[in-house]
């Protein structure tokens, strides 16, 4: 339940940052989503939780922020 919503919040989160940046360089912050779970240490299957992130996180951010960038490109070549 917790992770769903917290997939929801990065791809509407991810979608939003893309859409006001606009440029294909904020892809990047896909993998600043790891980052955040370095601290919370290993789970009881002694899998880092930033490789967990890595694998389950950093794809739904960056479905968000291509979502969110090509949004961005298509508003601007219709204007």
């Amino acid at each position: 339940m917790v992770g769903s919503l917290f997939a929801v919040v990065l791809v509407i989160g991810g979608a939003i940052l893309g859409l006001v940046v606009g440029r294909w360089w904020v892809l990047l912050a896909a993998f600043l989503v790891p980052v955040a779970f370095i601290p919370a240490g290993e789970n009881s299957d002694g899998f880092p939780e930033w490789e967990i992130a890595l694998y389950a996180f950093a794809p739904v951010a960056l479905l968000g922020l291509v979502v969110g960038v090509g949004a961005r490109k298509a508003l601007a070549r219709r204007s």
